[in-house]
C-alpha cells in the first residue's frame, strides 16, 4: 500500500527532474555553439514564461527591447521564441526572408481543439494554404472585386448612422452589426437586418468563446498537448469542456450560413457572393469536390470572423477617441463642411481631399491596434539574421503595439495626436503609415486590409460629417470622460464607454432616409 501510494510520486518527481536536466543541456550547448539574440535570462524548464504576465504581454515585450534591443530572444518552455519589436527586423525576416519565415506554430488549442483547421489564418504555410490565400486574394485584394463592395459598404454605413440616431446608447452593437453586414453580404450574399439575426448572433458567439480561450499557439495546452486528453473530473480540466463547446459553435459559423447560401442559390433566390462565385468556378459536371467545398466553406468563416471583430473594435476606438478629445472632432467635422458641405453626404471620392480625416484612422491604428501581437509566425527552415542562427520552428512574436509606441517614429506615443502625420513630408508619411504595420507582414498579412481599411474610412467620415458626439452627463450633469482602457485577449477592444450621440442637423437626418429609401 506504501509502495502504490508514494511510486506515482517518485516517477513524477523522476521525470521532471529528468526534463529539467535535459532542457538544461540543451540550453547551455546550444548557447555555446550557435549565438542567440539577447534576451532575459531563461531558467530550466519555464524558460522565460514566469517573466510574461497573463494579459498584455505586448508590454513585457517591449520593455525587454528596450533593454536587450529590438530583436529579443526568449525561451517558452522548451520552445524558441523571437519578439520582433521593431518595424525593420519585422519587415526583415517577415517580409524579405518570407519564404522561411511564413509558418506557423503548432496550436493545439485553435487547430485541434477549437477545430479552426479549416482556416488559412492559422494552417501551416503548403499547398493548401497557398490555394485558400489566393481565394481570398480574389475576393478582397483585386480592384474590380472591391469597387464592385462600396454599393454594400454604403448601405451598410447609411443603416449604421440611422440606428445610431434611433438607439445611440446601443453604439457598441450598431457598429459590430455594421462590420459583420458587409463580410457577411460580400461573402454569402446574406443581408443582416437586425442584431437578432440568427447567423450574426451565431458568429459572435463563436468569435467571444474563441478569443476567450487564449491566444494563439500561446496557452498552455499548445506547450504540452497531452493536457487536452485530461478526463474531466481531473482539476483545472473544465477548460476543456468550454472548449469543445466553443467547438460546436465554430463548426456551426462554418456550415449554416454556407448552407443557407447554397439553398438560397439552389432555389434562384441568391445574391451575387463570393461563396457563389467561387462555386462555379469550381464545379466540375456538375459537382463540386470535397476538398474544394471544404476550402470555400473555410475561407467564407475566416473572412468573417477576422473582418468583422476588427473592423468594429478599430471603430469603438474611434468613437472613444473623438469622446475623449472634442478638439479632434470638432476639427475633423470642419475640414468634412468645408469639403462636402450640407446637401450631400461623404463618399471615397472625398478621401483624398480630407487629409485629416486620414490622420485620425492612421493614429487610431496606432493608438489601439486591434490585434497587438497580431498571430505569431514560425520559422519553416533554419534562418541566418544578423550573424545569429535562428533554430526551425522558432515561434517569431510581431510586437505590431510595440512598434507603434516607438518614441523615435511617434513621440508621446501614449497621447492620441493626430497631428503627428501632418507634420511629415511626403516620404517620412509613407515611411511611417501606420498600415504598413497593423494588418500583418509578408506572406501572412491579412488579405482583407484594403476592405477593412476602406469600411472603416466611411463609417468615420458619416459618423462626422452626420452626427453631434459628445461625453455623456451623470445624474448631477456632470460630464462623463471615459477612461482609454481596453479589454485585451487576443483582440484589443475598448471597454465599454458612455457617450452622447445625436442628430447633427435635421438635413443630414432627411439625408440618410433617402438614401435608405
Amino acid at each position: 500500500m506504501l509502495l502504490t501510494l508514494y511510486q506515482p510520486i517518485s516517477l513524477l518527481t523522476y521525470a521532471v527532474t529528468s526534463l529539467v536536466i535535459v532542457s538544461t543541456w540543451l540550453w547551455t550547448s546550444e548557447k555555446k555553439s550557435h549565438p542567440r539574440p539577447p534576451g532575459p535570462r531563461p531558467i530550466p524548464l519555464l524558460g522565460n514564461v514566469h517573466q510574461l504576465p497573463l494579459e498584455r504581454q505586448q508590454y513585457t515585450f517591449k520593455k525587454w527591447g528596450e533593454t536587450f534591443g529590438e530583436l529579443v530572444y526568449a525561451r517558452l518552455f522548451l520552445k524558441d521564441a523571437l519578439i520582433l519589436n521593431s518595424f525593420r527586423v519585422a519587415q526583415d525576416l517577415l517580409q524579405d526572408k518570407g519564404a522561411l519565415c511564413s509558418g506557423r506554430p503548432r496550436s493545439v488549442l485553435l487547430n485541434e481543439i477549437l477545430g479552426y483547421d479549416f482556416d488559412f489564418g492559422f494552417m501551416q504555410y503548403g499547398d493548401r494554404w497557398r490555394k485558400q490565400r489566393k481565394m481570398a486574394h480574389i475576393a478582397f485584394q483585386t480592384n474590380d472585386r472591391l469597387l464592385s463592395y462600396r454599393a454594400i459598404q454604403r448601405r451598410e454605413a447609411y443603416t449604421l448612422i440611422a440606428e445610431l440616431y434611433e438607439n445611440p446608447s446601443l453604439h457598441e452593437q450598431h457598429i459590430s452589426k455594421f462590420a459583420a453586414a458587409i463580410i457577411f453580404d460580400i461573402t454569402y450574399g446574406y443581408r443582416i437586418t437586425s442584431c437578432d439575426d440568427e447567423y450574426y448572433v451565431l458568429t459572435g458567439r463563436a468569435i467571444r468563446g474563441t478569443v476567450e480561450t487564449g491566444s494563439p499557439a500561446a496557452t498552455l495546452v499548445d506547450f504540452f498537448p497531452f493536457l487536452q486528453y485530461l478526463p474531466s473530473w481531473f482539476p483545472g480540466s473544465g477548460s476543456n469542456k468550454k472548449a469543445l463547446q466553443v467547438r460546436k459553435l465554430v463548426q456551426d459559423t462554418v456550415d449554416r450560413p454556407y448552407d443557407e447560401c447554397k439553398r438560397a442559390i439552389t432555389s434562384g433566390e441568391a445574391s451575387a457572393s463570393w461563396v457563389a462565385s467561387m462555386l462555379a468556378e469550381h464545379t466540375k459536371d456538375g459537382v463540386v469536390s470535397e476538398v474544394d467545398e471544404d476550402d470555400i466553406k473555410g475561407v467564407a468563416m475566416a473572412c468573417n470572423i477576422a473582418g468583422a471583430e476588427t473592423t468594429a473594435t478599430v471603430l469603438l476606438a474611434f468613437l472613444l477617441a473623438i469622446v475623449i478629445h472634442p478638439e479632434v472632432f470638432a476639427k475633423a467635422q470642419r475640414e468634412m463642411d468645408k469639403v462636402v458641405g450640407e446637401g450631400r453626404l461623404p463618399d471615397y471620392d472625398d478621401r483624398d481631399s480630407l487629409p485629416y480625416l486620414e490622420c485620425i484612422i492612421k493614429e487610431l491604428y496606432r493608438w489601439n491596434p486591434p490585434a497587438p501581437l497580431g498571430l505569431p509566425h514560425a520559422t519553416t527552415e533554419e534562418v541566418e539574421y544578423r550573424g545569429y542562427r535562428i533554430p526551425t520552428g522558432t515561434m517569431l512574436f510581431q510586437n505590431i503595439w510595440g512598434m507603434m509606441q516607438d518614441e523615435e517614429s511617434y513621440p508621446q506615443p501614449e497621447r492620441f495626436f493626430p497631428e503627428r502625420f501632418e507634420k511629415m513630408d511626403e516620404h517620412e508619411a509613407r515611411m511611417k503609415d501606420t498600415r504598413r504595420i497593423v494588418f500583418g507582414f509578408g506572406r501572412r498579412a491579412c488579405p482583407g486590409r484594403h476592405l477593412a481599411d476602406s469600411s472603416v474610412w466611411l463609417a468615420a467620415a458619416m459618423m462626422i460629417a452626420t452626427l453631434d458626439i459628445g461625453k455623456a452627463r451623470d445624474a448631477s450633469g456632470k460630464l462623463i470622460t471615459p477612461e482609454p482602457t481596453f479589454v485585451q485577449n487576443f483582440v484589443s477592444r475598448p471597454a465599454e464607454f458612455l457617450c452622447r450621440i445625436q442628430p447633427r442637423a435635421e438635413t443630414t437626418r432627411q439625408l440618410i432616409h433617402q438614401m435608405l429609401a
